[in-house]
């Protein structure tokens, strides 16, 4: 198949929308977690097992709670824009690096742009300051040296384990 037909393929088919099916995670700590039950003076330590039986338990229970599926409608425009801030911006990019990497075609290659940043955009409504030029918590680490608004961790992920 050609860049062309791909394209053609791409053009040719309107999307017309998406599901999103979500899982919650119970295990990943703040409002709705499950937790382990802790050895008190009374009590030992629970299980694992145990454990796993009473989290399948609760969440056979009020699978709504944990498993949501949303159907979304999305308009030719939102598909156009998609497509142009995007879509086509990655397969620039994928066609630039297969030139150059392909001995067929890196005779007559383009050079790639890396000095274009392949596009990122922040989801609808979400602000990060430091897109304009802010700084964060760890930009003021490594300038001062000051530890305020970090955290020293040995683990970063504790629901993995």
């Amino acid at each position: 198949m050609t860049h062309e037909d791909a394209m053609k393929i791409i053009c040719d088919n309107q999307i017309n929308g998406a599901r999103f099916s979500v899982v919650r995670r119970p295990l990943s700590g703040g409002k709705g977690s499950i937790v382990r039950h802790k050895a008190t003076k009374n009590h030992a330590e629970e299980t694992k097992e145990s454990y796993y039986a009473r989290l399948r338990g609760i969440i056979e229970a009020e699978p709504e709670t944990y498993f949501m599926r949303w159907k979304i409608e999305i308009s030719a425009s939102d598909s156009m824009r998609f497509r142009k801030e995007c879509l086509d911006p990655i397969l620039e990019n994928l066609v630039d690096w297969w030139d150059e990497i392909n001995p067929s075609t890196k005779q007559n290659a383009r050079p790639p742009n890396y000095t274009t940043p392949l596009h990122w955009q922040h989801p609808f409504g979400v602000w990060n300051p430091m897109d304009n030029g802010a700084e964060s918590d760890l930009d003021n680490h490594l300038k001062t040296g000051s530890e305020v608004g970090l955290q020293r961790t040995d683990n970063l992920f504790p629901e993995l384990n």
